[in-house]
């Protein structure tokens, strides 16, 4: 998967007309490419810790998805097993998306028994079905920064100066829809230190923000500071709006 803690499930199939003889026969083709057994290529997984608030510890999510071969689109359920525990979800509705010529089925925001328990560390088992009962499977390590591991904000930033995360923005609207998401840019100051960051200058990038929130990536683990609202002292005026706007148009940058 990319960089981002979630995958995008947008697709787009154009349907051209065609004569009787020739549907068909790609109806045929379809059928019998939808119908093959299942073919695990490797599982993806991304654990994230969401700092709600910055006086508890994280909450840990489990993010995992399957890259296949097979057409995912006939998908039964997956399970997800912790072989030490026997602890597993059972997913009956998986998201499925496509890209670069593989099929990708999983969940996000799989969560532990409890906040203080969170994600066990260990050998985990999956087990994909299709909707014929045929079975695949794969297995992977999770493993955790102990460092890292259980801190409230103040704390997880003191260790965080020692490592090199990635640093990515998630702004969001008034209903919680991603506006953006990606790299900060250079203006809004987003550091490994979370000081110091220009809040107007983000809030300037997207007009419907009404909040933001940055997340460090070190290898699989994915880590999300607490939201981030607009207010009276971060928000930017008109003015600044139009002038956004117009600079955009000069950039070519809508």
């Amino acid at each position: 998967m990319d960089s981002h803690p979630f995958r995008s499930f947008s697709n787009s199939v154009l349907i051209k007309r065609l004569s009787a003889f020739v549907f068909a026969a790609l109806s045929v083709f379809v059928f019998s490419c939808a119908n093959t057994e299942p073919q695990i290529v490797s599982p993806e997984v991304k654990l994230v810790y969401n700092f709600e608030y910055e006086n508890k510890i994280a909450q840990q999510k489990l993010n995992v998805f399957l890259k296949m071969k097979s057409d995912v689109r006939r998908v039964e359920t997956m399970k997800i097993k912790h072989n030490g525990t026997g602890y597993r979800w059972v997913i009956t509705n998986p998201l499925i998306s496509q890209s670069e010529g593989y099929y990708f089925a999983g969940y996000t925001n799989l969560e532990g028994v409890s906040a203080e328990e969170g994600i066990p560390e260990g050998s985990y088992t999956i087990t994909y079905m299709d909707a014929a009962g045929r079975e695949d499977f794969s297995e992977f390590e999770l493993e955790k920064d102990l460092e890292l591991n259980g801190l409230k904000v103040k704390d997880f930033l003191k260790v965080l100066k020692f490592k090199e995360p990635e640093i990515f923005v998630g702004i969001y609207s008034e209903q919680n829809n991603l506006l953006y998401y990606g790299n900060a840019k250079a203006d809004w100051k987003i550091t490994k230190e979370y000081s110091g960051i220009a809040a107007d200058k983000i809030f300037l990038y997207k007009k419907d923000a009404a909040s933001f929130r940055v997340f460090y990536k070190l290898k699989n683990q994915i880590f999300i500071m607490p939201r981030v609202l607009k207010n009276e002292e971060n928000s930017p005026t008109e003015e600044q709006y139009a002038e956004q706007e117009l600079k955009r148009q000069m950039d070519g940058d809508r």
